[in-house]
């Protein structure tokens, strides 16, 4: 009941993410993530894989434009507004037309903050078409030191491995805790 819970908690908060190439008759699009919803303007992180620069056999950059498939099958354009290198994060934000602000919700999920330990029960929330749930354990929790800001000597989570069979995860795939808090 927990998984299902937790599933049910977040299936409003992810976009599903698709790359468009081409223009006219020879567009096409193709699911390139699965975006979480991170606050309530409609700000959605992704995994930075996402957006990288295609070249065709000249070199010339291919154009390569976003589109967010929301919760509700709404479609809208997205924007890159920024991206974090070393966190290996974008962030895209919909371009709504005037008529559609202030219709469209978007809803952020609840992060955990709480210790995260080994062994601890996660749900990945993936799918490329439709959601997909895979469940497992925490199995190792790669550290680093802290960077700027923190106590000497204080250590953060660089990487959080789990036991879950990769068959069903796609970029930007969200990893929950029972309590349904993205971690």
């Amino acid at each position: 009941d927990l998984v299902i819970e937790a599933i049910e908690k977040n299936t409003g908060s992810t976009v599903r993410i698709k790359e468009a190439t081409g223009d006219g008759e020879t567009r096409r699009e193709s699911f390139a993530a699965l975006g979480l919803i991170v606050s309530k303007d409609g700000l959605i992180a992704s995994d930075i894989s996402v957006a990288y620069r295609k070249t065709d056999e000249t070199g010339a950059s291919i154009g390569e434009s976003y589109l967010g498939i929301l919760p509700d099958g709404k479609r809208v354009a997205l924007n890159i507004v920024s991206s974090d290198q070393a966190a290996g994060i974008i962030f895209f934000q919909p371009f709504l037309q005037e008529r559609e602000k202030g219709t469209i919700r978007f809803a952020p999920p609840q992060f955990g903050n709480a210790a995260l330990k080994l062994g601890q029960a996660v749900v990945a929330l993936g799918g490329d078409e439709g959601n997909a749930v895979s469940t497992g354990i925490i199995a190792n929790l790669v550290t680093r030191m802290a960077a700027g800001g923190g106590a000497a000597g204080e250590k953060e989570v660089a990487f959080i491995k789990t036991d879950i069979r990769s068959a069903d995860l796609v970029l930007g795939s969200v990893l929950l805790n029972l309590s349904g808090e993205v971690i």
